[in-house]
C-alpha cells in the first residue's frame, strides 16, 4: 500500500519495542463524540493480556507507527452450543493518516486470524459513529443487538439501605438467574479479571433485593477527558451560583483532566426501588474512594435505567448507545436477542 508520502504501509504483528509508540498513538486517538476520551496504560498489550489468546497487529508508514488493531479468542455460548469467538477490539489509526485505507488493511488481518480460529466474530461501535458501522459492515457483519452506558458522576454521599458484600461470581449468577438465558454469553474469566475487581454488592432481600460488580479498568484503559458536553458544563457552572452552593454538587471533570470511573455490570434488580437503592450505596462508596464517574452497563430490555440514574444531575448524565456488530464465519447471522455483555467487552 503507498503511504502519505509515497511508502509503504507495511502490517506486522506486535513486538515489544513498538509498547511507546503505541501508547503516544493512543494518546492523539481520542474516542467518542460528545464526551471525548484519551486513554493512559502502562502498555498496551495490558487489555489484551486479559484473555488467554490474542494477536495485536502495527501499521507503519515510512518506519513510523500510524495504526494498531487487536484481536482475541473468547469461548462463548450461541444459543446454548459452545463455540470459540473472535472479538475485535483496539482499532487505532493516526488522525494524519485516515482516509488511506489503513483501518481497513488492519480490520483485515484481524479478521483473517479470528475466523481461522472461531466461527463467529464480533465488535462494538458508537451508535454514531456511521463510518465505523459501514467499515465493519463491509466484512460481513451485521447489528446484533445492543447496550447503553449510563454515565453519572458520582454523586453527593447519600442515606441507603445496609449493602453487603458478595463475591462477584455471585453477582453474576444473579445476573444469569434473572436476566438469561442469553442468544450470544461470554463467560467471564475470573482468574484473568480479578485485578480490576473493587467491589460487588447486594441490597435487600428474597425478591425485593439488587446486586451487582464494580470493576476499575483504570491501568489498562485510565481515562483523560478531551472534551465534555455543554451539559456538564452548565453543570459545573450552576454549581457555582450563590444560590445553588448550599447544595452538596458531585465533582464536574475539566478538559485534559484525568479521572476515575467505575464500571458496572451484572445488575440485577427486582423492582425500581431495589435498584436506587443499590445505586445509592454504590454511588457513597466512589464518593469515599474518589471516583468520579459510573459507568452502569444497561442492555436494551431492563427496567432499572432511570433508578440508578435518580440522584445524579440531569444536565450531568449521558446516555451512549454501543452497537454490537456480529458476523458468522460460515453462515448467515442469525438473530441475537438477548446477549451478555462481558466485562472484558468495554
Amino acid at each position: 500500500m503507498t503511504g502519505r508520502d509515497g511508502g509503504a504501509t507495511h502490517i506486522a504483528r506486535f513486538r515489544p519495542t513498538d509498547d511507546d509508540e503505541a501508547l503516544d498513538l493512543e494518546r492523539r486517538c481520542p474516542q467518542g463524540r460528545k464526551l471525548r476520551l484519551s486513554f493512559r496504560r502502562e502498555s498496551f498489550q495490558l487489555r489484551s493480556r486479559s484473555f488467554s489468546e490474542w494477536a495485536i497487529w502495527t501499521a507503519r508508514d515510512r518506519g513510523r507507527l500510524v495504526g494498531i488493531t487487536a484481536s482475541a479468542i473468547k469461548p462463548a455460548e450461541l444459543f446454548g452450543r459452545r463455540i470459540r469467538a473472535g472479538f475485535a477490539y483496539d482499532l487505532r489509526v493516526d488522525p494524519d493518516y485516515r482516509g488511506q485505507g489503513i483501518a481497513r488493511r488492519l480490520m483485515s488481518v484481524a479478521h483473517e486470524w479470528a475466523f481461522e480460529r472461531a466461527e463467529l466474530g464480533y465488535t462494538y461501535t458508537v451508535a454514531d459513529n456511521r463510518a465505523a458501522e459501514h467499515l465493519i459492515s463491509d466484512f460481513g457483519a451485521d447489528r446484533s443487538g445492543s447496550y447503553e452506558y449510563l454515565i453519572a458522576p458520582a454523586c453527593r454521599e447519600l442515606p441507603c439501605g445496609d449493602a453487603s458484600t458478595i463475591p462477584p461470581e455471585v453477582a453474576h449468577q444473579r445476573h444469569l438467574d434473572r436476566e438469561g438465558p442469553f442468544d450470544f454469553y461470554t463467560p467471564p474469566d475470573w482468574d484473568r479479571m480479578r485485578t480490576g475487581h473493587v467491589r460487588s454488592w447486594l441490597v435487600g432481600k428474597g425478591p425485593d433485593s439488587a446486586s451487582c460488580s464494580a470493576w476499575d479498568n483504570s491501568a489498562i484503559l485510565g481515562e483523560t477527558i478531551e472534551a465534555v458536553p455543554l451539559s456538564v458544563q452548565t453543570a459545573r457552572l450552576a454549581s457555582r451560583l450563590p444560590l445553588l452552593r448550599l447544595r452538596s454538587w458531585p465533582h464536574f471533570p475539566r478538559a485534559g483532566e484525568a479521572i476515575r470511573s467505575w464500571y458496572l455490570f451484572d445488575v440485577t434488580a427486582a423492582s425500581s426501588a431495589a435498584a436506587w437503592t443499590l445505586a445509592r450505596a454504590v454511588a457513597r462508596e466512589a464518593m469515599e474512594c474518589g471516583v468520579n464517574w459510573l459507568y452502569w452497563i444497561a442492555p436494551d430490555d431492563v427496567s432499572w435505567k432511570e433508578a440508578v440514574l435518580a440522584d445524579a444531575p440531569r444536565l450531568a448524565t449521558l446516555r451512549v448507545r454501543y452497537l454490537r456488530m456480529l458476523q458468522h464465519r460460515d453462515s448467515p447471522a442469525q438473530v441475537i436477542g438477548k446477549s451478555y455483555v462481558d466485562v472484558r467487552d468495554v
